[in-house]
């Protein structure tokens, strides 16, 4: 037939083989792109290289794993966003960091990382989440005082006692400000609640790196914009709990 030119074969191969990789260019920059970018606090118990064949044997990563909080054992639980929580956390890096951070296992640590969209089947990690940088926590930083935002609840007001093991701000088109608290001095008790203001996300980054037991005071609302937060649990105030 005589469309069926070699010209033309090739010009059909050609754009195939274009839109093959424009498509897998557009899909890469879409998996790496950050969802969210936070911290989290634990013990670090585990920080490893690693190949296996998800990446041809050809890649190492660094993969690592703390256990939220103080005292917390394995669990599972729902974020505020609906989506599965688990303790403990796992996170990819580079085998470089993985080097460099030798020596923190065992310690309670803070662990900055960003969430990609998607782990784009393992090649850059075994997670979602990759690490940015790791301290050990620090109990002089936060603010002494505490800090607090005038904010009345619908439903009820209240405080909680603990400690702050996630602190994120979340989300691609629209951001939010998303908190995991851990109940009490230690334990498996986890609760999701939402930040509203940027004088309290600051300081309740602090706070995580100092691993201090706190007292969140928040408001509890009937109703909420799911765009700007993920439960109906908004923190107002937090300081920490002396002696």
């Amino acid at each position: 037939m005589a469309f069926l030119t070699r010209r033309n074969l090739i010009l059909g191969a050609g754009g195939i083989l274009g839109g093959t990789l424009v498509g897998a260019f557009a899909y890469d920059s879409y998996a790496s792109a950050t969802y969210s970018h936070g911290w989290r606090m634990g013990l670090l118990y585990k920080l490893s290289e690693k190949s296996n064949w998800t990446r041809l044997f050809l890649r190492d990563t660094g993969e690592g794993e703390i256990m939220l909080g103080v005292n917390s054992a394995r669990a599972e639980w729902r974020g505020g966003d609906g989506g599965a929580q688990f303790n403990p956390w796992a996170f990819s890096a580079s085998p470089e960091q993985a080097r460099q951070y030798v020596g923190l296992e065992g310690r309670m640590v803070a662990v900055e990382y960003r969430q990609v969209m998607n782990r784009w089947h393992g090649w850059k990690g075994d997670t979602a989440y990759r690490l940015l940088g790791m301290t050990p926590i620090d109990p002089r930083l936060g603010p002494a005082g505490g800090v607090e935002v005038k904010r009345h609840g619908l439903r009820s007001e209240g405080r909680r006692i603990g400690r702050l093991v996630k602190v994120t701000r979340k989300g691609f088109a629209t951001k939010s400000w998303e908190v995991t608290v851990q109940e009490a001095s230690g334990g498996n008790n986890f609760l999701e609640m939402s930040l509203l203001d940027d004088e309290i996300y600051d300081a309740a980054i602090e706070y995580l790196r100092s691993g201090r037991l706190l007292s969140v005071s928040y408001i509890e609302s009937l109703v909420r914009n799911p765009l700007n937060r993920d439960t109906n649990y908004a923190i107002i105030g937090i300081k920490p709990v002396e002696g």
